[in-house]
């Protein structure tokens, strides 16, 4: 019974001190991860417009945007490479 006290005690303090030290430390990696995701889901590959469509690893790449036409299909795109699907490289229709 008492084993089981402490463990439950030392959890909580360990728990908390990670706490503690996580939100002492959450603007530095806030800004870390922001720096990292900055040009994460813009998609565009240059500046023609075009945009790939899907995310890794469970590709479902479809050309939903409106004006823009399927230009390549490929498992890799702009990256991490799709365990399942395409992504869908969409570009401006020469028409829009």
């Amino acid at each position: 019974m008492h084993c089981t006290r402490i463990a439950v005690i030392v959890l909580f303090v360990f728990s908390l001190v990670g706490v503690l030290t996580a939100v002492e430390d959450k603007s530095t990696i806030r800004a870390a991860i922001d720096k990292i995701t900055e040009d994460w889901g813009s998609g565009r590959t240059s500046s023609d417009g075009c945009i790939w469509k899907g995310t890794s690893p469970f590709c479902d790449g479809g050309c939903n945007v409106v004006g823009h036409v399927v230009r390549q299909t490929s498992a890799t795109g702009d990256g991490e490479k799709c365990l399942t699907g395409l992504k869908v490289l969409c570009c401006p229709s020469a028409t829009a």
